[in-house]
């Protein structure tokens, strides 16, 4: 991937500061940040926070699965229809190891990649921050409203996101089209021809040629090969 890779650089230095105050915040249990404990909880707040937001969705992403890329790319659609600023920074690692991130959210001018020193999610000012990778609470999401965390959290993504490379640029295939996707992701899915055809309200046929296409696209032997470049380790 032509000029970004994973090694540290001190572009990120604000952002890794940022996520150093967050653990020590988290561990000293200063009353700053609330624990969304269950399952249940972090992705109620997943799922509502973007249809709540009305300014700015900022993401940031050391490593998603497949299912969190997905919904992701489904909640940025409807905050961006509804005029709210929406960027997000990716790791390269997440580039590389699932093609479908390449074309995952073509919508979105604002999707840069970069090395990231961890995870959040900014919604107005709502902040959502992953606990951080080879610590106890690397499975965790922690949220606060606290102006000074927001404040400092808003800065670290924009310096960040200011030094970052635009999908497009450093992706390893060009973008494909949305209806593509849709195939792409039912072909990940398992789905049948037929099955996709009727989703998309296309014949079975074009269907079938669709699927070449992206087989082609992606340089793999087969359909099931694709699938697996497609969805990395979620295949």
């Amino acid at each position: 991937m032509a000029g970004v890779d994973d090694r540290p650089t001190t572009r990120g230095d604000s952002a890794s500061a940022f996520f150093d105050a967050v653990q020590a915040s988290i561990t000293a249990d200063d009353g700053t940040f609330r624990l969304l404990g269950s399952p249940l909880e972090m992705a109620e707040h997943l799922r509502d926070l973007p249809d709540q937001t009305h300014r700015r969705a900022w993401s940031m992403s050391e490593g998603s699965s497949l299912g969190a890329l997905r919904r992701g790319h489904e909640q940025t659609l409807r905050s961006a229809a509804r005029g709210v600023d929406c960027r997000s920074l990716m790791s390269p690692f997440a580039v590389r190891v699932r093609l479908v991130t390449s074309f995952l959210r073509p919508e979105v001018a604002n999707c840069r990649i970069t090395p990231v020193p961890g995870s959040m999610l900014l919604a107005d000012d709502v902040l959502l921050v992953g606990g951080r990778r080879g610590t106890p609470l690397a499975t965790t999401i922690w949220r606060t409203e606290d102006p000074a965390m927001v404040t400092a959290s808003a800065r670290a993504f924009e310096e960040v996101f200011e030094h970052a490379d635009p999908l497009d640029e450093v992706a390893l295939l060009p973008a494909l089209d949305s209806r593509s996707l849709v195939v792409a992701l039912g072909m990940i899915d398992g789905d049948t021809d037929q099955e996709i055809a009727t989703r998309l309200g296309i014949a079975p046929r074009t269907v079938q040629v669709l699927v070449r296409r992206i087989i082609d696209w992606c340089g793999a032997r087969n359909r099931t090969h694709a699938v697996a470049l497609l969805a990395g380790g979620d295949a």
